[in-house]
Parts: structure tokens; C-alpha cells; sequence
């Protein structure tokens, strides 16, 4: 992943990655797809950084169902202020976490 410097930039990749993670998802290519969720967090966590996760509504109409729920999942957490918790998830390595997210957050 290339690095990220600006918010338009961050918000175009987590678009992007969010895509190509709900893709890998539904052809049962997990380990791709971990690598689209690893991609996707680092850009919520320069988004959150930067004070900018409202951002992401323009995504909850998205017309891609996984961009739709990454957004929705970074919404829900960020009301609960719990994306201090993104350094962790990334030197995690777990299959099914991105599940763990969306049902923490549902």
C-alpha cells in the first residue's frame, strides 16, 4: 500500500479497498481480502487521525454493498470513540476479525 498524504487520497483508498475486500470476500479469497482490511484500517486510522471520519457518510449511500458497510461500521465505532484501538488490529493477524467489527458494531 502506498503511503498516504492527503485526506482525499485516504478517503479514494478506503473506497478502493473496501471494494476489492467485499470482492475477495465473496469468492472465498480470504487472505487477499485480509490484505484489502489491513489497507482499509490504515486509512481509517489517518482519517480518524485527522479529526475527519465524518467523511465517510458520503460512503453510506455508496453503491457497492462493502463500501456501504465499511462505512457503517467506522460510523457506529467512531460514536463509541473506539478506533484507539486500530494500532492493535493491524498487528493482528486473524481471519475473521473483520466480522468480530461488523457484529461489535451491528
Amino acid at each position: 500500500m502506498k503511503t498516504i498524504d492527503c485526506l482525499e487520497e485516504a478517503l479514494k483508498m478506503f473506497e478502493e479497498n473496501s471494494i476489492r475486500q467485499a470482492q475477495t470476500l465473496q469468492t472465498g479469497n480470504y487472505k487477499i481480502g485480509n490484505k484489502y482490511f489491513d489497507n482499509k484500517m490504515k486509512c481509517l486510522s489517518y482519517i480518524y487521525k485527522y479529526g475527519k471520519l465524518k467523511e465517510l457518510e458520503k460512503f453510506l449511500a455508496h453503491e457497492n454493498v462493502g463500501v456501504r458497510e465499511s462505512a457503517a461500521c467506522a460510523q457506529n465505532l467512531a460514536r463509541c470513540d473506539t478506533f484507539s484501538f486500530i494500532p492493535s488490529i493491524l498487528e493482528r493477524k486473524s481471519d475473521h476479525f473483520h466480522h468480530i467489527l461488523c457484529d461489535f458494531s451491528i
